[in-house]
């Protein structure tokens, strides 16, 4: 089981940080909880904090001033996307009280997001209306980052627009008819 205390205090220098352990042992303490989720410098991660700390009512954290929110992951699976090899990454998980399903076109972190059982924080952070960036931190308490869609359609037409430009027309230069035969 996982264990995080928002309210911790760093053993060596008393500075507010949050402490986390994931359910494998590992041990961590953050100066914020959100990307690019800076650890804490000069933590012993052999010692679980117990001292609580009061935090200001209307404190806001730097992650949140830039648009990103908590977002939990509930449930991932793979969907097909109309071509025979073609798949997205559907990711289904709230917002603080607004459920949300997002689309990820990324192949490679369907694969990544399983490896991870379970994935330790993750935001999402709105860019455009049917468009979002979420960041991880994953068991190895390493970032990564991916863009996700609110629809199929809108992450098809993205994944097309990637792969399936149109090839560009040759350039026409000089004169356009024919030059004359001899």
């Amino acid at each position: 089981m996982s264990y995080t205390n928002p309210n911790a205090r760093c053993p060596v220098c008393g500075d507010n940080v949050f402490f986390y352990q994931s359910p494998h042992g590992g041990r961590v303490y953050f100066d914020e909880l959100d990307p690019p989720w800076p650890k804490h410098p000069c933590a012993d991660q052999t010692t679980i904090p117990d001292r609580p700390f009061d935090l200001p009512q209307n404190h806001t954290y730097s992650w949140q001033k830039q648009g990103w929110t908590p977002f939990e992951v509930k449930k991932v699976r793979a969907e097909a996307a109309g071509l025979p090899s073609l798949y997205f990454t559907v990711i289904e998980g709230t917002t603080p009280r607004i459920p949300i399903t997002v689309h990820v076109i990324e192949p490679s972190f369907y694969e990544r997001i399983h490896e991870d059982e379970a994935l330790i924080f993750s935001h999402l952070k709105p860019e455009f209306p049917d468009e979002v960036s979420i960041s991880f931190l994953d068991n190895n308490n390493d970032e990564f980052k991916v863009r996700g869609f609110f629809s199929l359609s809108a992450a098809r037409q993205e994944h097309d627009r990637q792969h399936y430009r149109a090839p560009k027309k040759p350039k026409i230069t000089g004169n356009s008819e024919s030059p004359p035969v001899h």
